[in-house]
């Protein structure tokens, strides 16, 4: 209510526009339904738009098998934010103070969180901001009685059952006994770890971009990842992880350094969340491929169609034409010249014999004679997806279009888009 009438003085001045928005978590029965109905009637006596939402978070957090609190956050962002789209918003501010961030960062230090952890909460993320977490709660309280701001207590707010909530009421009082100012001084010091935090990831995503890309995998010269400094080396396999949608593993950053300093010339240590890291040509292989995978199961493309490789995790979409909406991308695109191809497109492995011709140098190759030119490891020719047609090879992920299917300026074009099942994340190998 603070941050709704600060907002509204500002644009009052024509400076922005606001629209304010309202979600039950379904939690408090009767009290919920009196925090909806004195939001629309706030907005309504102001001549602010408001938009009103509405979950089942007991039911969401079950289903899914995570928090109340995780749930009732999903639940609510996943509500602004298409509320932002619906309302044509470029941004949706929050009302986080510097109490909750200081919490926050009490909390992840409790749980064992690194330096990402005690950022605390960011003022900007995305299209998220937060306009008043410089603010104290008590200097909140202060603009609310200045003001005559009415606002209502959401009563979960003084339950002991809740992490957060023990911290404001038992532990953040006696370390004010200590510290009177100690909001203000966990405020000031997540600013200052958020500093080097940026700092050492920077430092992170530019070994990171360099890396190759290959079939869903990253690969790294363990000489390079060992010769980093240790919180940079840390924070290079969390990216890698992050980068294709692993989850997080506690023993993740020691077991891969472990496999970078081993003397075995092939090793192999998979983690939760999917992730499997080998050692192989003196690199780190990080990939969501299975280690167990040999082969897959040919599928044929349908134009117009999204076909999935279930066992490589990737989806293959066949289109006449380019898709606009696409980013060209020659690792996980092909642009074919649409009178060239014969017959149906299939998405199989190699067989004994393909061959493709690149033109020029390159020249014309077996696919066993590519594979051992690029050392690509053994454990991966089988799993790389060849597109073919009636006539032979069109193209080989990852490598590139027989010359054949090439198309030339002014060509009538099909395309085939690879990506990860269920997303828009890029695959390939830029080897």
């Amino acid at each position: 209510m603070c941050m709704l009438h600060m907002l509204s003085r500002i644009a009052q001045t024509g400076a922005i526009r606001i629209a304010a928005a309202h979600f039950d978590h379904g939690l408090r029965g009767a009290e919920s339904d009196r925090d909806a109905e004195f939001v629309r009637d706030y907005c309504a006596s102001n001549n602010i738009t408001c938009y009103l939402g509405a979950g089942d978070v007991s039911a969401y957090a079950k289903q899914n098998k995570i928090s109340i609190e995780a749930a009732a956050r999903e639940l609510r962002y996943d509500f602004l934010q298409k509320t932002a789209l619906k309302a044509g918003a470029d941004r949706i501010a929050t009302a986080h103070t510097a109490d909750d961030n200081a919490e926050t960062v009490l909390i992840n230090l409790i749980r064992g969180s690194g330096l990402k952890g005690l950022r605390g909460i960011p003022p900007v993320r995305d299209n998220i901001i937060r306009p008043v977490l410089c603010f104290t709660r008590e200097q909140i309280v202060e603009y609310i009685k200045k003001h005559g701001i009415p606002y209502v207590e959401d009563s979960t707010n003084f339950e002991l059952i809740y992490t957060r909530n023990k911290l404001r009421h038992s532990v953040i009082p006696l370390l004010k006994e200590i510290n009177p100012r100690i909001i203000e001084t966990l405020s000031k010091t997540s600013e200052l770890i958020a500093r080097d935090e940026e700092y050492l990831s920077s430092l992170a995503d530019k070994v990171l971009s360099a890396a190759k890309r290959e079939l869903q995998g990253i690969r790294i010269s363990s000489d390079e990842l060992i010769s980093l400094p240790k919180p940079v080396a840390a924070r290079l396999v969390m990216r890698a992880s992050e980068e294709l949608g692993a989850a997080k593993s506690s023993n993740l950053v020691d077991g891969v350094m472990e496999l970078a300093l081993s003397d075995s010339p092939s090793a192999m240590r998979s983690f939760a969340g999917g992730l499997t890291v080998f050692r192989e040509y003196g690199d780190i292989v990080f990939t969501r491929l299975p280690a167990e995978v040999k082969t897959f199961k040919p599928v044929q493309l349908s134009l117009g169609e999204t076909t999935e490789l279930p066992e490589l995790g990737l989806q293959f979409t066949f289109v006449s034409g380019s898709h606009e909406k696409k980013i060209y991308n020659p690792f996980n695109t092909f642009l074919f010249k649409k009178d060239a191809i014969c017959g149906k497109i299939t998405v199989r492995p190699r067989k004994s014999g393909d061959k493709i011709s690149f033109g020029g140098k390159k020249g014309t190759k077996t696919l066993k004679k590519l594979f051992i030119d690029e050392k690509l490891p053994l454990r991966l020719r089988e799993c790389i997806p060849v597109l073919s047609d009636e006539k032979g090879v069109i193209a080989v992920l990852g490598f590139g279009t027989d010359i054949r299917c090439v198309p030339a300026p002014g060509d009538d074009l099909c395309s085939v888009y690879i990506e990860a099942i269920g997303g828009d994340k890029d695959v390939g190998n830029d080897g």
